[in-house]
């Protein structure tokens, strides 16, 4: 099916009040090197590309690889994001497994990209497990305690496919440390 097209000083542009059905836009970078959707005027979508293809197709998926070869990235419409088809991450937000103080709790997220955790109170943990979502291999965390920075560092002690156990370690000792009441922890969360 040809697509009703207009070009003008050499950008294709589809007609107007057009409605056009299609299941996969497949876009060679290579002799188109930028692809711009707009919704009345506004630019919702640029990509600039080199040698290779981007494509968004029905599920909502987007998809940027090399001409020829594997996908290097994808994201879902499900948020999740993978990379050679392994997920880096999820929109699923992190939960508290076990551990940590009294009532804690995950108080602000964009999924495992970047979370906030309140450890909680009772002024006597020292570490915690976060629940994640199911990855290949495992998950990389990175804390940090902004609450109390010069007096305690947190870290990932060990980890399944599906969740890390962090530890609060004392800045002065390096001994495993109690966080203070209702310390609040930074993290960001890589799955591979």
């Amino acid at each position: 099916m040809a697509l009703p097209l207009a070009t003008t000083a050499g950008i294709v542009y589809l007609q107007s009040g057009v409605t056009v059905t299609v299941g996969r836009l497949i876009i060679d970078a290579a002799t188109i090197p930028t692809l711009s959707l707009r919704v009345a005027g506004s630019e919702v979508i640029n990509i600039n590309g080199d040698a290779g293809t981007t494509y968004f197709d029905y599920w909502g998926a987007m998809q940027m690889r090399p001409s020829g070869s594997a996908p290097v990235f994808t994201f879902l419409a499900t948020g999740v994001g993978m990379a050679g088809g392994v997920l880096l991450f999820s929109i699923n937000a992190p939960t508290i497994t076990s551990g940590f103080g009294t009532a804690p709790s995950v108080v602000a997220n964009n999924g495992t990209a970047a979370f906030t955790i309140n450890v909680g109170t009772g002024g006597t943990a020292t570490g915690g497990v976060i629940g994640l979502p199911t990855a290949t291999t495992g998950w990389v965390v990175h804390v940090v305690n902004i609450t109390n920075p010069s007096t305690s560092v947190t870290a990932q002690t060990a980890g399944t496919v599906s969740g890390v156990t962090i530890t609060n370690f004392s800045r002065t000792t390096g001994l495993a440390g109690a966080w203070a009441a209702s310390d609040i922890l930074r993290c960001v969360a890589v799955a591979y």
